[in-house]
């Protein structure tokens, strides 16, 4: 079996590709927990959250009991937590007999992980943390994770009303960036395999050749999904609009919605801040370098000695937004979001990162359909 090609898989075979991962890697998938699906570690493949579906508007997020398949109820969180994690220890110093500062770094990562029904809208978040990380610098905790992580992903033909993908071709079908690429028709799917790895976990399943019109099939669905899309727009035309109402009093009306509880920050594909802690002992002989996430909707964000650039909660929206449709285009050759329409559903007062373009556009932006 070899990359490039299109197979027929029965349903009741996707246990079968999580099988053909090779030991040694951890299995995240959608699971079940309680109110909400999560992107989790796996036990077995009967963790797979299968019988739900997830219904998203601004500020609320629901559940209903189905036959599904993997990715159609889309995780509150992203790969983003397994690749850059949330928390992690940078090096250790401890004072040694003669009063020196003896440094060791952390232990490198050893976590291998695959990813098991990403959709194209995580799949190209992950490419935007890539560039963030492993661009001009390689961050090296960040690098051994990429290096060993597997992607199984998943075609969304049902967006979800607060998904955008298609403003930043991020979606809603596969494209690149992953190994297997899994499309539901009813009991099969359609796998495409795309790297040598994909081959190899798919080398004992039981497959037949997919049918050209199966592939026509999908091509319409894709194309159905994409005009689904109400919140999607022109993103060259929405960053003329942002640069020419900077200081619009827009900016001050949303913010009284605004809590800064920084929840659209934390189930971001893509938002990479962070800070460095340093933690010590109450004796001050041992010390370690934590990194963590931060959020520009933080108060104390763009605090520095004596002032703070973004004293107010309506610079701190205008930063959000302006940094993920705007000036990331030019710092990394690409947009900071991905249209997965998660910071919508998220948060708390529902305030809709797509709401700057419609309002201040106009009639100079045209909504795509």
């Amino acid at each position: 079996m070899r990359a490039g090609r299109h197979f027929l898989l029965r349903g009741e075979s996707l246990r079968a590709i999580i099988e053909g991962i090779p030991a040694g890697y951890d299995i995240i998938g959608p699971v079940r927990e309680k109110w909400a699906v999560n992107l989790a570690v796996l036990d077995s493949a009967d963790d797979l959250s299968l019988n739900s579906r997830s219904e998203e508007s601004p500020g609320r997020y629901r559940l209903r009991d189905e036959n599904a398949g993997p990715g159609e109820a889309r995780p509150m969180n992203s790969a983003k937590s397994f690749t850059h994690r949330a928390r992690e220890t940078l090096y250790r110093a401890r004072l040694d007999e003669d009063r020196q500062w003896q440094y060791r770094p952390a232990a490198a990562p050893k976590v291998k992980q695959a990813f098991f029904g990403l959709h194209a809208c995580d799949i190209a978040g992950m490419s935007v943390m890539d560039r963030t990380f492993n661009k001009r610098f390689r961050d090296a905790q960040y690098d051994r994770r990429r290096q060993h992580t597997i992607v199984i992903g998943v075609d969304c033909f049902e967006p979800g009303e607060n998904c955008f993908c298609s403003t930043f071709n991020a979606g809603p079908t596969l494209t690149n960036g992953f190994d297997l690429g899994l499309s539901r028709f009813g009991d099969e799917y359609l796998v495409e395999i795309a790297t040598d790895m994909g081959a190899r976990i798919m080398n004992d399943v039981d497959l037949k050749p997919a049918h050209r019109d199966m592939l026509e099939l999908r091509k319409k669905r894709a194309a159905s999904a994409r005009a689904g899309m109400v919140r999607a727009f022109d993103l060259k035309q929405a960053v003329k609009v942002l640069n020419k109402n900077y200081e619009h009093p827009y900016w001050f009306e949303v913010s009284e919605r605004c809590l800064s509880c920084a929840n659209c920050i934390n189930v971001c594909p893509t938002c990479y801040c962070y800070q460095i802690l340093d933690k010590s002992n109450l004796a001050l002989t041992e010390t370690a370098r934590v990194r963590q996430w931060d959020a520009c909707q933080n108060l104390d964000f763009a605090a520095v000695h004596g002032g703070n650039f973004r004293p107010n909660r309506a610079d701190r929206i205008r930063q959000w937004v302006n940094h993920k449709l705007n000036w990331t285009i030019e710092q990394y050759g690409c947009a900071g979001c991905v249209g997965c329409g998660r910071c919508i559903t998220w948060c708390p007062t529902a305030i809709d990162i797509t709401e700057p373009v419609r309002r201040l556009g106009g009639k100079e932006i045209k909504l795509v359909a």
